[in-house]
């Protein structure tokens, strides 16, 4: 037998009379949604970029620049150091050419 609270009042339910039921549970924060917003948009932005200070290397082979200009190959491995037994930070996802 299973017991289901429906408006707070228990249901006893046997047998093949189980239906089959999806639980959704809801918490009152008693705040409105734009309450709610406001609090999550003036909170401090915070960086995940944790090897933003790092060196960071990709093979030159996966790299065409030219003056000003160029192309890399993307969703290549970006490391902590010049050959592939160093720690892979992450994958080349943009690329911005700075001077």
């Amino acid at each position: 037998m299973i017991i289901v609270i429906l408006n707070q009042n228990p249901i006893p339910i046997k047998g093949d009379h189980m239906p089959k039921l999806n639980k959704t549970e809801y918490t009152d924060y008693n705040i409105t949604l734009n309450q709610a917003l406001n609090i999550q948009m003036n909170r401090p932005i915070i960086a995940t970029d944790k090897y933003m200070n790092a060196p960071a290397y990709v093979s030159a082979s996966y790299l065409n620049i030219s003056g000003n200009r160029g192309k890399a190959k993307l969703n290549v491995n970006v490391r902590a150091g010049k050959g592939t037994n160093h720690h892979i930070f992450g994958q080349l996802k943009k690329v911005r050419l700075q001077s």
